[in-house]
């Protein structure tokens, strides 16, 4: 049984090892994507 204090960190290292699977080397591209894009939207910007 899991202790409930340690469930969100099994949750956060499910969530990156799926990532990590599926992107791989695209992980960073990505990331930077993601961090990018709210900011292109409020500007009226879009993809």
């Amino acid at each position: 049984m899991v202790a409930e204090k340690m469930l969100q960190k099994y949750f956060n290292e499910f969530g990156y090892k799926v990532n990590r699977r599926y992107f791989g080397k695209k992980l960073f591209d990505r990331l930077v994507i993601t961090s990018i894009c709210p900011y292109l939207y409020t500007s009226g910007y879009s993809l």
